[in-house]
């Protein structure tokens, strides 16, 4: 019985030692053997109560680093401002959430930089595209100004040919006519 009392003790003694700090391990260690004996207390009470709040901080951590990983901007925006409000519980946790909100200025300054090079794209693509129809718009305006010209040039070889035979026709009504005369002048 005095053995069990002097064990209660020392486990009391270390409860509160692990209260106060950060080891979750042994915290979890020492609460299952303090429920074993069926220790109670406010240093079992305190012990659980630093438990809980480690267990808090060490899934925000755990969920932290998943969302980093993940360059989950939303969810790393939602986990920074929980871990803000835990973030006394744990110099970890604030080390983290320091770390955290500087890889979320990382990720939207990467944003920033790729929404701009698209941008550019876009523009450069824009501006390829409106000089490519300005050239097929001059393109067709150079081959119906050749179409118009060969058209020209076929009206006018058209009347030259008209005007060449015009002129056979005359040249030979006149051979046929000074040929008459000069049968009429001879008979």
């Amino acid at each position: 019985r005095l053995e069990g009392l002097r064990k209660a003790a020392e486990l009391e003694t270390q409860l509160k030692n692990a209260s106060s700090g950060s080891n979750l391990q042994l915290l979890t260690q020492l609460l299952a053997q303090a429920e074993e004996i069926g220790l109670t207390g406010s240093a079992v009470t305190d012990a659980q109560r630093q438990h809980g709040s480690l267990q808090e901080v060490a899934l925000l951590l755990s969920q932290l680093q998943q969302a980093l990983h993940a360059r989950d901007e939303a969810a790393i925006r939602q986990l920074i401002g929980r871990a803000t409000h835990a973030s006394g519980k744990s110099e970890e946790l604030s080390r983290a959430l320091k770390a955290a909100e500087a890889a979320l200025a990382s990720i939207q300054a990467e944003a920033v930089a790729k929404a701009k090079k698209e941008a550019e794209a876009k523009a450069a693509a824009t501006k390829q595209a409106q000089e490519a129809a300005q050239a097929e718009a001059a393109a067709k305006a150079q081959a119906t100004q050749a179409a118009q010209a060969a058209q020209a040039a076929k009206a006018a070889q058209a009347a030259q040919a008209a005007e060449t035979r015009q002129e056979a026709a005359v040249s030979t009504a006149a051979t046929a006519q000074t040929s008459d005369s000069s049968a009429a002048a001879a008979a």
